[in-house]
């Protein structure tokens, strides 16, 4: 991401609050931006695909991805993003399960270390409150040791 807002910002018709990242297109990378943020296809109903393909980076991802043409609206509101901090992992006090939400890479190698380890990891079929169709139910005393 090149820039962050640092404060609220409105453009084509949309509030953008504090903290939004910005990707100017103006730039070398600028393919590789577009491919990444594409609002993208589903093409797992035609019948010559073997699985389901989904190519939606932002939905994958839990996030909005909007394109914003008006020319240097945010120009003296953005400061360079040179690093970002992730949550720790808040485990429950104790639960038999624990849910660990399909919305990062992070996620996957944690699910497949579990996997590796010969543990259970359910996946789960249905949305419902609070958690999403791909999400994982794992046992709690299965994730501790990796949280």
């Amino acid at each position: 991401m090149t820039f962050g807002t640092s404060m609220s910002k409105a453009a084509a018709g949309k509030t953008y609050p504090a903290g939004s990242f910005i990707i100017n297109m103006h730039q070398a990378k600028h393919g590789i931006a577009n491919m990444v943020l594409y609002d993208g296809i589903n093409v797992s109903d035609y019948a010559s695909v073997a699985g389901g393909i989904v190519q939606d980076f932002p939905v994958l991802r839990g996030f909005e991805c909007d394109v914003v043409r008006e020319a240097e609206v945010f120009e003296g509101q953005t400061s360079p993003v040179t690093s970002v901090s992730i949550s720790a992992t808040q485990m429950p006090n104790h639960s038999a399960y624990v849910l660990i939400r399909n919305t990062n890479n992070d996620a996957i190698k944690t699910v497949n270390e579990l996997l590796k380890s010969g543990k259970v990891v359910t996946m789960l079929l249905k949305s419902g409150k609070g958690y999403e169709a791909g999400d994982f139910a794992v046992a709690y005393d299965d994730l501790h040791p990796l949280a």
